[in-house]
């Protein structure tokens, strides 16, 4: 019985030293605050958190499109499923994030890059 309860307690210690990596909590608000933008059409918001690569009619002309395709209204629940971080040293880092918004009756899932050029940077928008 005693083994038995030391076993359970060494277990217990040893899956609360488990944890999962966490996405950098930055990048993770960039990510909410671009879908929010985008899915709502506050394009001053997004323009804020956006690489200057996507300052163009082109990018603009996308983003309206994907827009068109996503529901309205605000979803019952989202939450990250995924996320790759790559840092280079000297050239700066990216990081996908991938979330899902649950409206009901669809599932939306997005797919943000973003970067920055040094840690200290904040987190641009890329894509979508």
């Amino acid at each position: 019985m005693n083994i038995r309860v030391l076993l359970c307690g060494f277990l217990a210690l040893l899956l609360a030293g488990c944890q999962l990596p966490q996405p950098d909590p930055q990048a993770q608000a960039v990510e909410r605050e671009a879908y929010q933008a985008i899915q709502t059409g506050d394009d001053a918001a997004l323009q804020k958190i956006a690489n200057p690569e996507l300052k163009t009619p082109e990018a603009d002309a996308a983003m309206k499109q994907v827009r068109a395709m996503m529901p309205k209204g605000k979803p019952s629940s989202s939450k990250l499923i995924g996320w790759n971080l790559h840092t280079q040293v000297g050239i700066g880092s990216t990081a996908i994030l991938h979330s899902e918004h649950d409206y009901g009756d669809r599932v939306v899932l997005a797919q943000t890059h973003l970067a920055r050029k040094a840690e200290a940077d904040p987190w641009l928008v890329q894509g979508f």
